[in-house]
């Protein structure tokens, strides 16, 4: 990626732009005092990890999973298991099928920083078993990067 796209992609990813669909987040790091101060805060010394959910909107059947139904499940699921913070990207996604032929579908991305332990790792999994068992068919990717030293910002 280029220097240039790599300004825009970085507060994508740290969930810090924002389209017309959504409102203002809460900023405050996990913990923090919520003080305006500028100065970062630095992680808790124990290991994160970057987790990636790639979710794929198309059912077995061929039918798109609806907004509605899209927004009904992060609202039930993901945001309670990860209520400390995600971001949730729209894409659209393309694979080469074992046939040869690429297929591409909408796809939502959604990315959460969080420390590692097996509190969050089965959380994780939850929201795989539940994806799969509500979208049957529906494709899911799943990503964990280790992350060196998070740092949080305030306002």
């Amino acid at each position: 990626m280029s220097l240039r796209l790599a300004h825009l992609a970085l507060p994508l990813l740290l969930g810090l732009a924002w389209g017309p669909e959504m409102g203002r987040a809460e900023s405050r790091a996990p913990g923090s005092t919520g003080s305006s101060a500028s100065r970062p805060t630095a992680a808790p010394a124990r290991g994160w990890h970057k987790s990636e959910l790639y979710f794929g909107a198309r059912l077995a059947n061929g039918t798109l999973i609806t907004p509605v139904a899209w927004e009904a499940f992060l609202a039930e699921v993901i945001t309670p298991a990860f209520p400390d913070g995600l971001t949730v990207v729209q894409a659209n996604g393309q694979m080469r099928g074992a046939d040869g032929v690429i297929r591409r579908q909408p796809t939502w991305v959604v990315v959460i920083l969080r420390p590692v332990g097996s509190l969050e790792d089965q959380r994780i999994q939850a929201v795989i078993s539940s994806f799969r068992g509500r979208f049957q068919g529906a494709e899911l990717m799943h990503v964990e990067i280790p992350v060196a030293q998070p740092q949080f910002f305030g306002n």
